[in-house]
């Protein structure tokens, strides 16, 4: 059942076999998750981040704002997840030294991973495609052949083939042609030739017959920048406050840096 929607919003065939559909299937559902959330259940991968840069990969949980949004990921909050073969939800908590992003504009969150303590394998994480780093999206996407991996609320893992049919690089929106369905939100945009990550469902346009996800270099690069923007160095602030006075070298600041992160609606 999981391999019969061999064609995308349009009508096109996909351009690989039912028992290459089923390989795809077979490598890739370690890495997505069924995810409980308010209104029932969503879709979720696992994904390796460039944090800055490929040189420093962060893993993390990517998943759609509208599914886990602030107030779902603040501290002590646990996240409900579930595999293919598992028999119950894995639990995930949040504590306060995860790194975490959430953004309405995207409609994307971004949990920081630890496999060790989370229990997941590390080879159970996709990787970003870095063609999405290139000038002109739109123009060497356009057409391209995509899938994603879903959990539909009302089935098991599916996987469906589809292509892009434009990338609006101004707002991050990829317009695509999989077939999806109620919960298969927050599954991975991938493309067919590498099977790397290019972007997050995250809904359709039914009267247009075309379905939206975003692109991920946007909120990969805003979850960064706000992580590493908002590490504030208590010194400095005391600096500031004594600019225009006499130092007195007797005062010595003895705080510590702190980490805060700001969650980005």
């Amino acid at each position: 059942e999981s391999y019969k929607k061999e064609i995308d919003l349009e009508g096109h065939a996909s351009p690989i076999s039912m028992e290459q559909m089923k390989y795809i299937l077979k490598q890739m559902e370690k890495s997505i998750y069924k995810i409980k959330c308010e209104k029932g259940t969503s879709s979720g991968f696992l994904c390796l981040i460039p944090f800055p840069s490929k040189l420093n990969l962060l893993p993390t949980l990517i998943i759609n704002n509208h599914a886990l949004s602030e107030k779902e990921i603040a501290i002590n909050q646990k996240i409900q997840c579930l595999l293919k073969n598992d028999s119950e939800f894995k639990t995930i908590i949040i504590d306060e030294n995860r790194k975490k992003y959430t953004s309405e504009k995207y409609d994307t969150t971004i949990i920081e991973i630890n496999p060790k303590d989370d229990n997941i394998d590390l080879n159970s994480f996709l990787e970003i495609d870095e063609g999405i780093y290139e000038e002109d999206l739109n123009q060497s996407y356009k057409q391209k052949s995509i899938y994603t991996l879903h959990y539909p609320k009302s089935g098991e893992i599916k996987v469906s083939y589809g292509t892009i049919k434009y990338i609006d690089e101004k707002n991050y929106n990829i317009g695509h042609l999989c077939i999806t369905f109620g919960g298969s939100s927050g599954g991975p945009l991938l493309n067919l030739n590498n099977y790397k990550v290019i972007g997050v469902h995250k809904g359709g346009i039914e009267e247009n017959k075309i379905n939206l996800g975003t692109l991920i270099k946007a909120p990969i690069e805003e979850f960064y920048n706000n992580i590493n923007n908002n590490k504030i160095e208590k010194k400095d602030i005391e600096e500031n406050k004594i600019e225009n006075e006499k130092y007195d070298d007797s005062k010595k600041i003895k705080e510590e840096m702190h980490e805060i992160t700001i969650i980005n609606r």
